[in-house]
């Protein structure tokens, strides 16, 4: 009871009776279906990540090997297809790719907190990997 006023009569009123931790859902309600336990969300976010290491591992085996294979002065029996670089050129490549999916880490995490937004972030990433994958599947 606050000062001899029924709380069903304050409620009317629109004023709360209860502190708001007390009327709110618990921590771990997610208002909606659930994905093994965990919200709907985390789905796409799990499945989008996965992509994107597999992506990234599979270019870290692949990169150098395509860099170096091939040219005008492959041996008659080996698989063409690649740009002949030489192995310092190809490995300097490497190295770049690798600083770089390390180094824009925060300022693109930054950039999709701040401008796009988590659902719009996963979007645009998710078709940025599949444009990617689409370029190294063309020929020439």
């Amino acid at each position: 009871r606050c000062a001899g006023v029924a709380p069903e009569q304050l409620e009317k009123q629109g004023i709360r009776t209860m502190a708001p931790s007390q009327t709110q859902a618990p921590a771990g309600d997610t208002g909606g279906k659930t994905f093994f336990g965990h919200p709907r969300g985390l789905a796409t976010l799990f499945m989008t990540e996965m992509w994107e290491r597999f992506s990234f591992y599979g270019m870290r085996a692949l990169l150098v090997v395509y860099l170096i294979a091939g040219g005008p002065d492959a041996d008659s029996s080996a698989v063409g297809g690649g740009l002949a670089m030489d192995l310092a050129t190809a490995t300097a490549i490497y190295s770049v790719y690798n600083a770089m999916v390390y180094l824009l880490t925060m300022p693109g995490g930054w950039f999709g907190d701040r401008v796009w937004g988590p659902r719009k972030t996963v979007a645009i990433a998710a078709g940025v990997i599949m444009l990617g994958h689409l370029c190294l599947a063309m020929p020439g």
